[in-house]
């Protein structure tokens, strides 16, 4: 993530939820987060990640998602480009591998 939106200043930021992940843009801009690697959904309720990340990011937290109502759990809600993710792609699901099964990727959404 370019913070800021300069990438000169780069931080790395592993296991981000949808809602932070909305959050993040709001504060850095559209397109200050890339490299996005999809590894995996997470059982979260809205109760809970809204209290979290009120927690972390105050009332930047209320500015994008105001006090009340549900939160978005799909990254295709957040409408992200293509070219923000790892390698251009693919912006929903992970990769299959020749066996068929998910690629499960380890690499760093910046």
């Amino acid at each position: 993530m370019a913070i800021g939106g300069d990438t000169g200043h780069t931080v790395v930021k592993n296991g981000i939820s949808v809602p932070e992940f909305a959050v993040l843009r709001h504060l850095h801009g559209t397109g200050a987060i890339d490299r996005i690697v999809l590894t995996g959904k997470d059982n979260m309720t809205t109760d809970s990640e809204r209290e979290r990340l009120a927690h972390i990011y105050k009332e930047k937290f209320t500015e994008v998602f105001g006090a009340y109502g549900e939160l978005p759990f799909d990254i295709k809600s957040l409408k992200i480009a293509e070219s923000q993710f790892l390698d251009g792609g693919p912006p929903i699901n992970a990769k299959k591998g020749t066996n068929g099964k998910e690629h499960d990727s380890t690499s760093p959404a910046e």
